[in-house]
């Protein structure tokens, strides 16, 4: 018999569960999206009704009644006396006796309580809660097969055991636990050499060719120089006072007390022709505008600077803003940029922030079975993808032929408005209605005007050149696109669709965070994960990602996001501009939580390995996750490698935009990044899969099948027996993923990862520790013109402090020994609440973004991060 029923204080603090969502970035951010300060005392008093029930069933004796308090960090015992103070307390229960379990929701995200058996089968559960100071009691008889209670959306890091009559229902789960095997099987051992430190929190990382001079952004506001003698003493510029003021909050979704944010100066890309020309640009987080909406939390801005003549320091005075993004949340604001071998600028944006992809200023898309959102929607407005846009070339109004663009021509207060728009050599900043959030009937203008200019084409001025692809590529750039200060590349894939932003190059995309061209073209993408999964991508033009239909190649769900559906489309509607596209899988994907152990909570992209100084990683994509900690307090990155079975490295993948033909019109299909038919076939990233993949998307040749969901929406993820690349069946357990997988929901094998279907996975193992683990919070990832790889780390959960460092991967007998972080006297709730993720979006919830569910807060991962989370 069970029973459960909610409850007040007098005076509640939170929001409902509709305003407070989960996140799970580490950016996530959402994780930290809604914590106190200082834990709250339970109160646990019932309603009138409930007494009269409980009085009933006799449950006055304390060793009957149980009391928890529930935050992100963990259960807290209060109730009976040998669990007070206690986390995640064991409950000593009798079989055949009545309990009262009542909870205190102590920092304002959704929690729910389950119990389950020894086989994760759920014997009782109570509905998600998602008030701070509310009550909630279950009254349950206690069986023999009782094992573990958590918490559903949190299930990594609130979860206890149950013990029955001294027998622990759980101790035969733990005993298998311990002979289970890890998600990540331990791989290649790598060095770190530091490079610079110092920092409070790095997000970014640039090099200039053929020389030992980097450049890495700090989210709080400066750009950093690092020398061969270290970090230089003043910022190459400072961009501090055109920032939101961290740790401040616009709109309801962030706590005000918070500490973690995954705003600040998120990226810093060069321009090809740096040494020549002096252009670089700055991906930022400025305050509301005149353009934002009421409520809404900040303005992504992406601008370029002009460098002194002999490029040692950058002129803040030479702003030029490039695009504007309204955001209605705080977190999943993307971070990294890049430069494709096309010449053209890639730059990837959040769905907005909060959870779900269905908050404010989330828009509704074709997919009717979820609310939300703007990652499927390509039309409204940019959030949710992935842009591709000429800076070499400015927009024209009609009729007119575009312009060059100076070097450095200047804005000035950073965001500019619509009447600051010019037409000449000179433009300054779009509108953001253009860029951001957008109306319908600015949408419409937008796709009208893109289409009156087709047919006049500038060159590029800057044909850029790459080694690795031994060509000069150049795109034919569209002017006719407004009054914008660059251009738009012709075979963008929605150009010629009436419906569809020109920028868009993909979509999908929940919170890109880490973007990365490899010398074969190929475009790799991160994409943090909500509740249970993270993925990264190969990305091709015209590619939808899936989110939030999918997070990463499972079903996803705005009313469950922590219980998947089974089913769900595999292709979206054939309506244009979507015309029946198949919904891309990732080429990379793990859970939270495996086997009852946390895994990673967001997941940060990082670069192909393409040098020569460690043998072992030459060709793997290198990439990481913001920590594996579940309370979000230690840091406790993962740095990790993925292999493609294939054994290709990409360079002569000629796949082209094989997705791009069922989901776009015919002239998407010519390319990825190519845009030009000059362009060789290793440019052709547009698929960035292999040649040995002929199904389109990131899966891998073999193990997935062609019709991965062609035959549309209808079909499940489950399409073929055990090549599902949703892995929701139990056949696709089999395809690679240890079987005793399970999501941090507590679900079975049927929601393990399809290996099969993905890329060899393996965790690095760093030789200046003990145990081989990397003892920082990942922040992001570099790479230098010979193909090194460096990873940019704090020991913060956020944007404080002077822990940050930058290191280079080298040999192992190169390596430096790498001290632990001092952990004592942390305090727990205070720590947790910089961790988000999404990320990093909140922590594990997104934690700025991390697995959030619910709330998904997460972490976001980064708190800096740009992340989450």
């Amino acid at each position: 018999m069970s029973k459960h029923e909610h409850e007040r204080d007098s005076e509640p603090t939170g929001e409902d569960i509709d305003e407070y969502e989960y996140d799970s970035d580490y950016h996530r951010s959402d994780t930290t999206s809604w914590l106190p300060t200082r834990r709250r005392m339970l109160q646990a008093t019932a309603a009138a009704g409930g007494l009269t029930a409980v009085s009933s069933l006799g449950l006055a004796q304390d060793g009957e009644t149980i009391e928890l308090g529930g935050e992100t960090s963990g259960w807290q015992g209060v109730a009976p006396s040998d669990i007070e103070g206690e986390t995640n307390p064991t409950l000593e229960l009798e079989a055949g006796t009545t309990y009262e379990l009542t909870w205190e929701n102590l920092d304002g995200l959704a929690h729910n309580v389950v119990i389950v058996d020894g086989d994760g089968g759920e014997l009782e559960r109570t509905e998600l809660m998602s008030e701070e100071g509310e009550t909630q009691t279950l009254e349950f008889e206690a069986t023999s097969e009782m094992a573990e209670y958590y918490c559903e959306p949190h299930a990594g890091t609130m979860r206890g055991d149950i013990s029955i009559g001294g027998n622990g229902g759980a101790d035969d789960g733990t005993e298998e636990e311990t002979d289970a095997e890890p998600f990540f099987q331990p791989g290649a051992e790598i060095g770190l050499q530091t490079i610079g430190e110092g920092m409070t929190a790095p997000t970014d990382f640039a090099a200039v060719e053929g020389e030992d001079r980097y450049f890495v952004a700090d989210q709080t506001g400066e750009l950093w120089v690092i020398d061969g003698d270290g970090v230089q003493d003043e910022p190459f510029i400072d961009v501090s006072d055109r920032l939101v003021e961290l740790g401040t909050f616009e709109g309801s979704y962030a706590d005000p007390d918070q500490d973690y944010d995954e705003r600040g100066l998120l990226g810093v890309e060069l321009h090809p022709e740096f040494t020549d020309n002096g252009r670089f640009f700055l991906h930022y987080s400025a305050p509301p505008n005149d353009e934002t909406p009421e409520g809404w939390s900040h303005v992504e801005v992406v601008a370029e600077f002009q460098a002194n003549d002999d490029l040692t320091q950058g002129e803040p005075d030479s702003e030029r803003v490039l695009m504007e993004f309204q955001k209605p949340q705080y977190n999943h604001d993307a971070g990294p940029m890049a430069f494709g071998p096309d010449g053209c600028l890639y730059v990837p944006m959040g769905d907005g922030g909060g959870a779900n992809d269905d908050m404010e200023g989330h828009v509704e898309d074709w997919y009717d079975e979820n609310a939300g959102g703007n990652g499927q929607d390509v039309s409204e407005n940019l959030l949710g993808g992935i842009h591709r846009i000429d800076v070499n070339t400015e927009g024209a109004g009609a009729g007119d032929t575009g312009t060059e663009t100076d070097t450095g021509g200047d804005s000035e207060d950073g965001v500019s408005t619509d009447d600051e728009m010019e037409t000449d050599t000179e433009s300054e900043t779009a509108s953001d209605s253009e860029l951001g959030n957008e109306t319908e009937t600015e949408t419409d203008d937008y796709g009208a005007e893109n289409e009156t200019e087709t047919e006049t084409e500038t060159e590029t001025d800057a044909g850029t050149e790459t080694e690795e692809t031994e060509t000069d590529t150049e795109t034919d750039t569209d002017p006719g696109t407004g009054d914008k200060p660059y251009g738009i590349p012709e075979d963008n894939p929605l150009v010629d669709e009436e419906e569809g932003l020109d920028e868009y190059y993909a979509w999908g995309f929940r919170n890109p965070f880490g973007i990365s061209f490899d010398s074969e073209g190929r475009l790799f993408a991160s994409d943090a994960g909500q509740d249970l999964y993270e993925e990264a991508n190969i990305v091709e033009s015209g590619g939808n990602y899936g989110w939030n239909v999918k997070e990463g190649t499972h079903c996803f769900s705005t009313d469950t996001p922590s219980d998947p559906p089974e089913d769900c489309p595999d292709t979206a509607t054939d309506e244009a501009p979507y015309n029946g596209q198949e919904l891309q899988d990732p080429i990379v994907e793990y859970p939270h939580v495996y086997d009852g152990e946390m895994v990673g909570i967001t997941i940060i992209g990082g670069h192909v390995y393409e040098s020569s100084q460690i043998e072992d990683l030459q060709g793997k994509y290198i990439f990481g996750d913001w920590t594996a900690d579940p309370s979000r307090q230690e840091p406790a990155g993962r740095l990790l490698a993925a292999t493609d079975p294939d054994g290709t490295t990409g360079g002569d993948a000629e796949t082209g935009d094989e997705t791009t033909d069922e989901g776009t019109t015919d002239d998407t299909t010519d390319t990825g990044t190519e845009t030009a038919d000059d362009t060789t076939d290793t440019t052709d990233t547009a698929d960035n899969t292999t040649e040995s993949a002929d199904t389109t998307g990131n899966e891998t040749a073999d193990n997935t099948t062609a019709e991965n969901g062609t035959d549309g929406m209808a079909d499940s993820n489950e399409t073929a027996t055990d090549e599902t690349e949703n892995g929701t069946t139990d056949d696709t357990v089999d395809n690679g993923a240890a079987d005793d997988g399970t999501t941090d929901n507590g679900a079975t094998d049927d929601q393990a990862v399809p290996r099969d279907e993905l890329w060899e996975m393996e965790e690095l193992q760093v030789s200046g520790t003990d145990d081989g683990s990397f003892p920082y919070f990942v922040r992001q990832f570099g790479q230098d013109s010979d193909g090194n790889v460096y990873v940019l780390a704090n020991r913060e959960g956020v944007p404080e402090g002077d822990t940050g460092v930058v290191m280079e991967f080298v040999a192992p007998d190169e390596g430096e020994e790498l001290s632990m972080p001092d952990t004592e006297g942390a305090e727990e709730q205070e720590t947790d609440e910089e961790a988000t993720e999404d990320t990093q979006d909140e922590p594990v919830e997104e934690g700025e973004n991390g697995n959030e569910t619910a709330e998904n807060e997460s972490t976001e991962t980064d708190g800096n991060e740009t992340i989450e989370e």
